[in-house]
């Protein structure tokens, strides 16, 4: 198998063993992560879901649960709530 490929106007056309190896179908959107090494392609629930393991530790660190997290966002939710719409306690 061939180890460059070259973007045309159609986009970038990958081998169909890669489809069926990442799981991949066509219309699938993927997404270009910049790296040290250079760019990654990676399937776009991946990249979501290492996007979300990066929030985690960062809220780890910072010593913030989830539960905190969650009642932080019902408080603001709920502030923007009041302010917009007068909408009282629920």
């Amino acid at each position: 198998m061939k180890t460059t490929y070259r973007i045309d106007e159609t986009g970038l056309n990958l081998p169909l063993e890669w489809f069926r190896k990442y799981g991949l179908t066509e219309g699938d959107e993927v997404a270009i992560v910049e790296t040290e090494q250079g760019l990654v392609v990676l399937p776009r629930v991946t990249a979501a879901m290492n996007a979300l393991t990066e929030i985690g530790k960062s809220l780890q660190e910072k010593g913030i649960t989830l539960d905190e997290l969650m009642k932080r966002g019902r408080n603001i939710w709920g502030d923007s709530l009041r302010e917009k719409y007068g909408i009282g306690e629920f």
